[in-house]
């Protein structure tokens, strides 16, 4: 699917269009950072407690694992992954 997006500026192209690239370069790689940090602390958890992401979502969903505040954690790394991930793929997907 491809969008277009318009742009209303009193400026030309030539000026703004560098600075509109920089400034998603730069937000592109401020949510790279984002996601690699939660996506970090997941793979942490993940071999903390040998179970992967998915199992431990659908564990913590149904109530199996508990009320412990490292199962809240856990699951904030993975709600932070997912939230960065899906900026990570909007961003990288303009041209």
């Amino acid at each position: 699917m491809s969008t277009t997006l318009s742009l209303e500026t009193n400026h030309s192209i030539a000026d703004t269009k560098p600075i509109l690239v920089e400034a998603l370069s730069d937000q592109l790689s401020f949510v790279r950072m984002r996601f690699l940090k939660y996506d970090r602390e997941c793979k942490e958890f993940e071999s903390k407690y040998q179970m992967d992401s998915d199992s431990f979502f659908r564990k913590f969903e149904s109530g199996e694992l508990g009320d412990e505040l490292h199962w809240f954690d856990w699951y904030a790394s993975l709600k932070g992954r997912q939230i960065w991930n899906k900026k990570l793929e909007v961003l990288s997907e303009i041209r």
